[in-house]
Formats: structure tokens, C-alpha cells, sequence
């Protein structure tokens, strides 16, 4: 290997590391290559700049045809596509064309049956809207009935109020006699408790009356006691005359 080429060789070595040691090429040179002078080095160096200068053109344009290359590509590519899919649309516009004409002979072949199967829907429409009249018209009636059920439920509710006032003004009256029922059967126990207490006075003015009777009777066959006049005509004026008189007057009336 030549002096020249080894010293190609170490600055395209030095080049592809940091630019700092562009300064230190010169030391790396000098013990391998005695020989140069510093002018055949600077002359190397021109060189070696004008084909790296050389060799970023060639760079460019190499990159410049690779997005030529590349775009043509592209473009081959979209037109490929392009030509698949019209193949794709043509082939289905065929089969598009094949299903309508499949449509209009099913069409065709039942045209009568489908006029008449929409001739009776159209019927049942119309029934349906008849019917449906006829609900509106139950519907308003029966609104109409609502609207006078809850007025007459309003008017029934205001008259059960009053009913309902009514028969709260009777549970007070109830309670009011009930309070005087009360009342009234006390004073009845008390005025039967006196009746009690009045018999039981009749009931010994009885024995007395009969003990005085028994004392007053004469039995057949027997003398008379003497009258209240005699008596009085004695000069008998005591009370056991005039109570034996009395006597003999009561039993008599009995």
C-alpha cells in the first residue's frame, strides 16, 4: 500500500469520528508517514474535501432518484389498486346489474300478486283508520264520562265532608248523652236506693199496721171494744184509744 492511499485511508478514518480530532490528524500522521511534507498534506486534504463535497452530491442525488424511485413505485401501486378496484366495480356492477334484472323479472312475474296484496293493505289501512275513528270518538265519550265522574266525585266528596262534619257533631252529641246516661244511672241507683229505703219503711209501717190490727180485732162471738165516743164519753182521752180507733178505721177501709 502507497503512502497516498494509507493516508486516504486514516483521514476517511478520522472523518467518520468527531470533528475535534481533525486537529490531532496531524500527530496521528506524522510517525506513520515521515515522508509527507506539510504541503502534500494540505493537498490531500483539498482532495479528500472535494470528494466528500463529491461524494454528498452524489448522495443527494442518489437520495432525489430513490424518492423518484420510490414515488413511481407509489404511484405504479396506486394505479395497480386503482385497477383492481375498477375491476371490482365493474364486476359488480354486473352483478348489480344481474340482481336488478332478477328484481324486475320477480317484479314482473308478481306484479299481480303484489297489487293485490297491497290493494288489501291499503284496505286494511283503511279499516284500521275507521276503527281507529270510532276509538277516538269512544275515547272522547269516555273522557267526557270521566270528566263528569270526577265532577260528581268532587261534588259526592263535598257531601260526604258535610256528612263527615254531621257525624262528628253526632259522636259529640253521643258522647254528651252518654256522659248524661252515666249521670242518669247514678241518679238512678240512688233514687232506687231510696226506693229501697222507702220500702223498707212501708215494709215496717206494714208489720206495725198489722200488729196494730191484731191488737184491735175481735173475733166472732167476742165483746166489742167500746167505741171512741164512749171512751171519750169516759173521759178517756189517751192515745192508745185514739190510735185503736184509727186502727179499726184502716182495717175496716181494707
Amino acid at each position: 500500500m502507497s503512502h497516498y492511499a494509507f493516508l486516504v485511508q486514516i483521514l476517511r478514518t478520522v472523518e467518520r469520528e468527531s470533528p475535534e480530532r481533525w486537529l490531532g490528524t496531524a500527530k496521528i500522521v506524522e510517525p506513520l508517514a515521515p515522508a509527507i511534507s506539510l504541503t502534500q498534506y494540505s493537498h490531500l486534504c483539498r482532495i479528500l474535501k472535494e470528494e466528500k463535497k463529491n461524494f454528498r452530491e452524489e448522495i443527494k442525488d442518489f437520495c432525489k432518484t430513490n424518492k423518484n424511485f420510490h414515488e413511481e413505485i407509489k404511484a405504479f401501486h396506486e394505479k395497480k389498486k386503482a385497477k383492481a378496484l375498477r375491476k371490482e366495480i365493474k364486476a359488480f356492477q354486473e352483478k348489480n346489474k344481474a340482481c336488478m334484472e332478477e328484481i324486475k323479472n320477480f317484479l314482473e312475474e308478481n306484479k299481480g300478486d303484489f297489487q293485490k296484496k297491497t290493494k288489501d293493505i291499503q284496505e286494511k289501512n283503511k279499516a284500521m283508520r275507521e276503527k281507529n275513528k270510532i276509538l277516538q270518538k269512544k275515547n272522547e265519550a269516555v273522557q267526557e264520562k270521566n270528566m263528569a265522574f270526577w265532577k260528581d266525585y268532587i261534588a259526592f266528596w263535598k257531601k260526604d265532608k258535610i256528612f263527615w262534619e254531621e257525624d262528628m257533631n253526632i259522636s259529640r252529641n253521643k258522647l254528651i248523652l252518654w256522659k248524661e246516661s252515666i249521670a242518669f244511672r247514678e241518679n238512678d241507683q240512688n233514687i232506687q236506693e231510696e226506693k229501697g229505703a222507702l220500702w223498707d219503711m212501708v215494709e215496717a209501717l206494714w208489720d206495725e199496721k198489722f200488729s196494730l190490727w191484731k191488737k184491735v180485732y175481735v173475733p166472732p162471738g167476742q165483746e166489742k171494744l167500746p167505741e171512741r165516743g164512749e171512751n171519750n164519753a169516759r173521759g178517756d182521752y189517751s192515745p192508745a184509744a185514739d190510735t185503736g180507733n184509727g186502727a179499726l178505721e184502716e182495717v175496716s177501709q181494707i
